[in-house]
This record gives C-alpha cells, structure tokens and sequence, in this order.
C-alpha cells in the first residue's frame, strides 16, 4: 500500500491492491487517509529561518561550553587534583576514539540539542501563533478526511483540506477547461465525481473511453444489469466472482442454463454451502468437500449432477459460488445473469479497460448518474482531458463535488 500512494509499486502490485480494494472497504478507507496524508505534506511550505537565529543558537551552545569549561577548572584547581595517575586518566580519556561516550560530553550534545530544538518551536510558534504544530495538523488532516464520508451534506467549502484544494494547481486547471464548468452545472457529473470509487476509478482509467464503449452503453440502459448493480446482495457477489473468465474459460452459460443449477438455487442448503465457501475463500473441490455444508448436500442429485459436469471444477477457481451465496443472488444468476451472459454485450464490455473498476463503483445513488453521462457526449470530453485526470489523482475532488462544484467554481478566478 505504501509503495502504491508513493508511486513506486509495480503494475502487478497495483493490480492486487486494486483487487483487495474492492472487496475490503477497510482497505480503501487506508488508502483514502494515506493518500489525504500525503497530500497534507505535500503541501507543508519550506520556510527560511532569520538570519540571527543561527548567530543565537550557537552563542547558547557556546555559553552552556564555557560554563561546563568552567566548572571543570574548578574541579581541576581541587586538592589532590594533580595525582599522576588521575591527570594520565585524563590524558588517555581525552585520546581514546570512545570519549564521546564520556558523561560531561554527553550532557553538552543533549543541552546544545535542547537549545536548538526550543528555538526552533520558538521561531515556529512566533510565525504561527494561531496554528497547530505541523505533525498535529498533518495527523488532524488525515483523520479529517478519514471521518467524513463524501456523500454526506456535512462537507463544505471552508473545510480545511477542500480549500487548500481549491488552491492547488490541479484545481485551477481543471477550473480553467470550459467544458469542466459547464458539466459542473449537472447534478449527475457531480454525483459522479462526487463517488470515492468511481473517482478513483476515473483516476486511473479512461472513463470517457469506458462510457463510450457501445457495449457499456448497452448494459447501463439494461435492466438486469441495473438491478444487479444497485441491489447490494447481488451485487458483492458479481464483484467477488472473475466474471471474465467464468465467461471466457469457465463457460457461464453453458453452466447456468443447467436445470441443476435451476434446483439447487432455490435450495437453501446450496446458498449456505456457497455463503461457506466465500467466507472460507474455497476456490476448489477438495476444499469444498470439508465444509460441513458441502456433507448436507452432497448426495443431493441435482448437486450430483452440478460436480458432475466438466466445468464445474474450473468454474470454482474464478468464483461461481460467489453468485449464489445469497437467495437474491442465486436466483438473479439463473434468470438475470443468464440473459447478460448469453449476449455479447457483458462479454465485451469486461475487456474494456477499467470498465470493471467503474463496475465496482456503481451504488444505488449513481448508478442512474453514469447512466446518463454515458448519453453525454459533451460532459464525456471532461473525462478524457488531462487536466481532469490529474485533478483526479487528489482524493479531495470529491470532496468538492459533495460541497458543490458551482460554489467550488465561484472560488477560481477565470
């Protein structure tokens, strides 16, 4: 996760994040605070200190010196101080490459560290007198930006991190594009960019060339697609399954148009063996076979019929439980799920790039949102400019769509 917020992990490393992402929502909640954290450093300005301070500090250090120089004559000029041997200790001390282990010298690092440190605070408390101290306002941020959820009516533009946002360069790029301000004035460009996920997907993706594709077009004006992509419970497990390749490899709809697979969705022992299954993350038979589920069902004959057929065994691997592990699920893949499948529209459209990623973005409050900006030619050209995506990358963009474009719009000179 570290090497991916720092720009150093490898395309194989960023697929696996991404992967992880989608099904943990803890993950991107990580991933949302860090990336907030990174931007709060970032923008922490270097400042110059005044020309007298180095002059200040290394007269303290030379004061606190020549008080310990002192002290030590004093203790020199004591009785007995000039015994041969003490004065050879001295001398092999003063020689020896470990005298800075000795204490007085330790106690002169740790004051003259002391001086520097408090006259740096000093010199930063007296140029931020009403302000926290930098690691608190970083830490602050992050937990900001970590709490508030981006669909909420809290966020406005006079919170803290939106209007450092505002001033950015990336900002004021983006403010500049004429299209930019003129999608700004729809409420479904706002929802779109206003949704973590699909900002994050539009961040690394094309989503002008995904929402163009004909074949996404298709799906987002079908209405099994729609329903399965706005009921959660059907949902979470097209998202767990590798559709692609239960497609591709597996073959889908050679499965689904089985009249086992009909039975046993309406069975609830073959839900509850599929919600095991993903709970146990099992991708193959012989793991299946020691689940307790798996024992009720086994000698069931539609089930017998199901492990039976030659590319059940593979089907597993990529997922095809995951389709069943709820009633809703179970009985949408026999009916909804079979139609997508038979058609060339699903196939084609999980090889578009990222379309999978907006697919994993798409809730009940935006689904509609993407659904109209994929008939808009005109607020499409927003999504493939530069200036957007790299407006994009911030994870404050959102934020600003939840507060109001047009108001954010209001703050940017043109």
């Amino acid at each position: 996760m570290d090497a991916v917020l720092a720009g150093e992990a490898s395309p194989a490393e960023r697929e696996e994040l991404d992967r992880l992402s989608a099904a943990d929502p803890t993950i991107r909640e990580r991933m949302a605070s860090g990336a907030a954290l990174l931007s709060t450093l970032r923008r922490v300005r270097t400042v110059e200190p005044p020309p007298e301070l180095r002059g200040s500090i290394l007269a303290a250090v030379r004061s606190e010196a020549a008080r310990g120089t002192e002290k030590g004559s004093r203790e020199r000029s004591a009785p007995g101080s000039e015994d041969p041997d003490v004065f050879m200790g001295r001398w092999a001390r003063w020689f020896n490459p470990k005298r800075r282990r000795s204490q007085m010298s330790n106690k002169k690092w740790i004051l003259g560290a002391a001086v520097v440190v408090a006259a740096v605070i000093a010199f930063v408390a007296l140029r931020n007198p009403n302000r926290q101290s930098n690691a608190e306002g970083t830490i602050g941020a992050a937990h900001r930006y970590q709490s508030q959820q981006v669909s909420g009516s809290d966020v406005s533009l006079d919170n803290p991190q939106v209007a450092s946002f505002l001033q950015s360069d990336a900002f004021r790029k983006l403010a500049a594009n004429p299209a930019f301000r003129a999608a700004a004035k729809s409420d479904a460009f706002a929802r779109v960019i206003g949704s973590e996920e699909l900002r994050m997907a539009s961040a690394k993706y094309n989503m002008a060339k995904i929402l163009e594709d004909a074949h996404v077009q298709e799906l987002l004006k079908n209405e099994a697609f729609m329903k399965a992509m706005t009921d959660a419970r059907i949902g979470e497990g097209l998202k767990q399954a590798d559709l692609a390749h239960l497609l591709d490899a597996a073959h889908l709809p050679d499965l689904l148009k089985l009249d086992a697979v009909r039975q046993l969705a309406l069975k609830g022992d073959f839900v509850r063996l599929a919600g095991d299954a993903a709970r146990a993350g099992v991708s193959n038979a012989a793991d299946l076979a020691k689940l307790d589920s798996y024992k009720t069902l086994k000698d069931d004959a539609a089930y017998k019929t199901l492990e039976g057929n030659k590319y059940y065994t593979e089907a597993l691997q990529y997922g095809f439980l995951d389709l069943f592990r709820t009633p809703e699920g179970a009985a949408f893949a026999v009916e909804g799920l079979r139609q997508l499948s038979e058609s060339a529209h699903l196939a084609e459209a999980l090889k578009v790039e990222g379309f999978s990623a907006v697919m994993d973005g798409l809730k009940t409050e935006n689904y509609s949102a993407v659904s109209e900006l994929a008939r808009t030619p005109e607020m499409l050209t927003v999504f493939s400019d530069a200036a957007y995506f790299e407006a994009a990358k911030n994870p404050e963009l959102s934020l600003v769509a939840n507060a109001g474009l047009e108001g954010a719009l209001a703050k940017v000179p043109e």
